[in-house]
């Protein structure tokens, strides 16, 4: 997808792309607020999954990484890269493989996930602070290993899961100037 090019073309690792809080603030829409949020699996064995986020902007101006805070219980950070206006993050965590027929754990932190997010502005509004997202679109990859010293305890969990974000904001940003319909004036 364009938007993880992008973000591995720049050498994005997911820490330190955002804009230096001492700068002129980025003029492009800026993520903040409360938002709905879908991620939909493009495999089609699952259904989609809905959450709620709170995002907060970790500057007082502009565009630039920000911190979500989700209903599904996660809390995590997009930075910002100021060469693509792309936002994203490049997460690892581990979990444990659990035996089904009796319920214990086999091996502790034997599947390692990647998470790889990349999300870009689809639509904006103007509002007295500056531009404002009010829609996004994206991907997030999830590829997941098996550690060697698991192989034979634990079944090889190595799909990729890759699923389409859309994220829509709730509410108008305050002051927020709306663009009429095409076609009127």
């Amino acid at each position: 997808m364009v938007l993880t090019a992008g973000l591995s073309a720049c050498g994005f690792t997911g820490e330190g792309a955002s804009t230096d809080s001492a700068s002129k603030p980025d003029p492009r829409p800026r993520i903040e607020g409360k938002w709905r949020v879908t991620y939909t699996p493009r495999d089609g064995d699952q259904g989609p999954e809905r959450v709620a986020w709170t995002v907060a902007p970790a500057c007082p101006q502009g565009a630039c990484a920000i911190l979500i805070r989700s209903s599904n219980g996660n809390r995590f950070r997009l930075a910002f890269d100021v060469a693509t206006g792309v936002y994203g993050a490049n997460k690892v965590y581990r979990r444990d493989c659990t035996n089904p027929a009796v319920g214990k754990v086999a091996a502790r932190k034997a599947y390692r996930n990647r998470v790889i997010s990349s999300y870009g502005i689809a639509k904006s509004v103007s509002s007295a602070e500056g531009l404002v997202a009010t829609e996004i679109f994206g991907v997030r990859r999830t590829p997941t290993t098996l550690k060697p010293s698991a192989n034979g305890k634990c079944e090889p969990d190595l799909a990729v899961n890759v699923e389409s974000v859309r994220g829509v904001r709730v509410g108008a940003p305050a002051g927020a100037i709306e663009a009429p319909p095409s076609g009127q004036r």
